[in-house]
């Protein structure tokens, strides 16, 4: 297989069996309903009771306190304090994740955390957001609606601190997120990738074995392995 260079792999078509879907259209009616701001207002203030214990024993406690709520709650997660989760039912956590403190966690459009994956403090992983399209300026700001779209991040990636991960956003296996960094976009595997908008800088495998991960992938995406 040829040499693959860092501009290539930056226009790679990317496979993988977990692709973060498409935007979903969110309206104000179904955003204000009864069950929303009930279940809002419910979560918010179960979570303030735990979300500021520090230390171990705050790793420890929110464990339990947010295991059952979570989609799903993997082997010894680990959220550290001052972070926000809204809706908890629509996060995963595999096994060891860790987020750290002061993140903000907008999971209304589904997110994913693989194993051993996880992020630095004052992260922001937005799932959920408003709509600003040309074509909605003659409606109402509040007529405009919201959409959303899954996040996911694979297992063994790490995004550095202080960095805003936009909803759509696939990170593959391996991948690292250097600090500050806005992510618009999905980041191949095994790839160091910073800025704003995030773009791939370093490999952390050579591109030919990055090459055959992505050719898994694939063809698992394919039904063929």
């Amino acid at each position: 297989m040829p040499d693959l260079t860092l501009e290539q792999l930056k226009k790679l078509p990317l496979y993988t069996v977990e692709r973060a879907g498409s935007k979903t259209f969110v309206s104000r009616e179904q955003r204000a309903s009864l069950t929303e701001v009930l279940g809002y207002e419910a979560w918010a203030w179960y979570q303030s009771f735990w979300y500021w214990i520090p230390g171990r024993l705050g790793w420890i406690l929110r464990r339990l306190a947010y295991g059952p709520f979570l989609k799903k709650a993997g082997k010894n997660f680990h959220i550290a304090e001052f972070t926000s989760i809204q809706p908890p039912h629509m996060l995963e956590l595999g096994e060891h994740a860790a987020i750290s403190r002061y993140c903000i966690i907008n999971a209304r459009g589904g997110v994913k955390i693989g194993n051993y994956a996880g992020c630095g403090p004052m992260c922001q992983i937005i799932s959920y957001s408003h709509r600003m399209y040309a074509e909605d300026d003659a409606k109402h700001p509040l007529d405009r609606g919201f959409e959303s779209a899954p996040i996911v991040f694979e297992d063994d990636v790490w995004v550095g601190a202080h960095c805003t991960i936009m909803m759509g956003v696939t990170l593959h296996r391996g991948s690292i997120i250097g600090a500050g960094s806005v992510v618009t976009s999905d980041i191949p595997p095994y790839v160091i990738a910073a800025g704003a908008p995030a773009r791939p800088i370093m490999l952390r495998k050579p591109a030919e074995e990055i090459m055959a991960l992505i050719e898994v992938e694939k063809q698992k995406a394919m039904g063929g392995a």
